[in-house]
């Protein structure tokens, strides 16, 4: 084999590599969803363009916002899961960004949480049995 061969056959190689490192392409939908006392919360819904059927899904609530499009959707940490097929759901916390509602740090919301008392975790490692 010449060396201009080797050369094709290298940017073949290369190609074909960067082709299956990238993610695959998503559709992009912000819906609104109710929740059970009729507060809407803003939601991104980020699908993979090629597949149908069943898909697993991973559902993610977040106060930092949710995406403004496609873009970058499957990449990073999640590269793995998008090569697998997943549908990424984004949704924003009551009162942030686009959803309605007050927004309030949980422990506030859920007056069971403020009234019990942490249990030190000096007590609860050997109580685990491992």
């Amino acid at each position: 084999m010449t060396a201009r061969a080797f050369a094709a056959a290298g940017a073949a190689v290369v190609l074909v590599a960067q082709g299956l490192a990238q993610a695959p392409a998503y559709t992009y939908r912000k819906v609104m969803v109710p929740v059970r006392d009729g507060i809407k919360l803003e939601t991104v819904i980020l699908a993979p363009a090629n597949d149908s059927g069943p898909l697993p899904i991973l559902f993610r609530r977040s106060p930092y916002g949710v995406p403004s499009s496609a873009a970058g959707a499957g990449q990073g940490s999640l590269a793995a899961l998008a090569h697998d097929g997943y549908i990424f759901v984004i949704q924003n916390l009551r009162g942030r960004f686009g959803s309605e509602g007050t927004f309030e740090l949980s422990s506030k919301a859920d007056p069971e949480i403020r009234q019990r008392r942490a249990r030190p975790p000096t007590r609860t490692i050997p109580s685990t049995g491992w």
